[in-house]
């Protein structure tokens, strides 16, 4: 596994108000528009090897070239969010090789702790907290996660601060080969 192979794009906060996040960082870092997906469920989502059905809503926003991403956990569930509570929770990137990231973390000691899809793109918490203090999360490189990340950072190009809380773009829908 080399930093060649990663494409690290986002900084992840747990949070324990969305909105209310979505204004503090507005206010000051100048970070967003902020753009809201609310109450997640993954499909096939495991946390710790046990199936899970955490509830929770997300923010994407930008700052520079970082892709910040809030978090709120709506249930009092046990779940990688709760793992290390509010504040930074991990550095996200995309691979083209999930099952070849998961094994190489496993020979460092590094287990994935929450697994899962959205619309078909699987994504893998890792627990690093020993090594980095945070989590690292990865999520396959596909079409809509490519186009995901370029419409918020499209966002956020000569964005004058108004409308700092939106929803997301619906991805473009998926073709057949």
């Amino acid at each position: 596994m080399t930093a060649a192979e990663r494409d690290f794009f986002q900084v992840a906060w747990v949070v324990p108000d969305l909105e209310a996040a979505i204004r503090t960082w507005v206010a000051t870092t100048g970070a967003g528009p902020f753009h809201v997906l609310p109450h997640r469920r993954p499909d096939g989502a495991r946390y710790r090897g046990a199936p899970t059905a955490v509830d929770y809503s997300l923010a994407l926003g930008q700052a520079g070239r970082w892709q910040v991403e809030l978090i709120e956990q709506h249930d009092d569930g046990p779940s990688v969010y709760r793992d290390l509570g509010p504040g930074m929770h991990h550095l996200g990137g995309l691979t083209t090789d999930l099952d070849a990231d998961r094994a190489a973390y496993r020979a460092l000691g590094v287990e994935a702790v929450f697994e899962g899809r959205f619309q078909g793109v699987r994504f893998a918490y890792f627990d690093t907290r020993a090594q980095l203090g945070h989590m690292v999360e990865l999520v396959e490189h596909s079409p809509v996660v490519e186009a995901t990340i370029a419409a918020v950072a499209q966002a956020a190009r000569g964005w004058d601060g108004t409308d700092p809380i939106r929803s997301l773009p619906a991805p473009p829908p998926e073709r057949s080969q």
